[in-house]
C-alpha cells in the first residue's frame, strides 16, 4: 500500500483524504488491490429495466467508499467484465440514461499511473488556469460542478479506473447535473454545461 504526504506526490490532490495527516490510510480500513468478495442481491419486486443498468454498471464500472468519485474503490466482476464490445454497450446505454461518457486513450501499467493522469486532468485541465477554469475556491467555499466543501457538494463527474479487454483505462463518467447538484451549485453553474463536452471541445482530454 503506498502512502502518500502532503505535497510529496502529485496524486496527493486527488486523493488528499488517504494522506498519514488523516489517518485513513490503514491495511484495516482498505481492502487490497486483487481483493476478492462475493455479493448477492435480493429483490423485493421484479426488476425495471433501469435496475437492471444500474446493477450492470455497478458491477463493472462501479465503486465503494471514500473518493469513490476520484479513482478509489474502483471493483468489477466476473459475471460484468468488460471487452470492448461490451464497453460500447454500456456507454451507449449509460448516455441514453442521461450521463456523459469519456474513456481515455492511455493504457496504464499499475492503479498509481492512473492515478496520477487522474491527478493531472483534474488539477490542470479541468480546474486549472490553462484549462476550464472549475475552481473550488479557498477551502472549497465556492459551489461547483466538481465538488466543493462549503456548501457540501458532490461531484457531478466521476473519475473511474475500468479494465476493458485486460487493459486499465481511466474513464469520465458525468451524471445528469439536475441529479446531483444542489439548488446553490445549479444556480452557480447554469450557464456551463457539460463538462465532459467542454473538455472534448478545448481537447483537453
Amino acid at each position: 500500500m503506498k502512502r502518500l504526504r502532503q505535497g510529496a506526490a502529485p496524486a496527493v490532490y486527488l486523493l488528499g483524504f488517504f494522506c498519514d495527516r488523516t489517518n485513513r490510510l490503514t491495511r484495516n480500513g482498505a481492502i487490497a488491490p486483487g481483493a476478492e468478495a462475493v455479493v448477492e442481491l435480493i429483490y423485493r419486486k421484479p426488476v425495471d429495466d433501469l435496475t437492471k443498468l444500474a446493477v450492470r454498471a455497478f458491477f463493472s464500472i462501479g465503486a465503494l467508499g471514500f473518493r469513490a468519485t476520484r479513482t478509489a474503490g474502483a471493483i468489477t466482476s466476473r459475471q460484468y467484465s468488460l471487452d470492448e464490445q461490451r464497453w460500447e454497450d454500456l456507454k451507449r446505454k449509460l448516455e441514453t440514461a442521461g450521463f456523459k461518457v469519456e474513456l481515455l486513450r492511455d493504457r496504464f501499467g499499475t492503479w498509481y499511473e492512473l492515478v496520477e493522469r487522474a491527478d493531472k486532468l483534474l488539477k490542470e485541465k479541468l480546474r486549472g488556469r490553462d484549462g476550464l477554469r472549475i475552481n473550488a475556491g479557498r477551502g472549497g467555499s465556492r459551489a461547483n460542478v466538481l465538488g466543493s466543501a462549503s456548501p457540501r457538494q458532490a461531484s457531478a463527474v466521476h473519475l473511474r479506473p475500468v479494465r476493458i479487454g485486460g487493459d486499465l483505462r481511466l474513464a469520465l463518467l458525468e451524471a445528469p447535473h439536475q441529479r446531483i447538484l444542489g439548488r446553490e451549485t445549479l444556480r452557480a453553474e447554469s450557464s456551463r454545461g457539460s463538462v465532459v463536452e467542454q473538455a472534448r471541445r478545448a481537447n483537453l482530454l
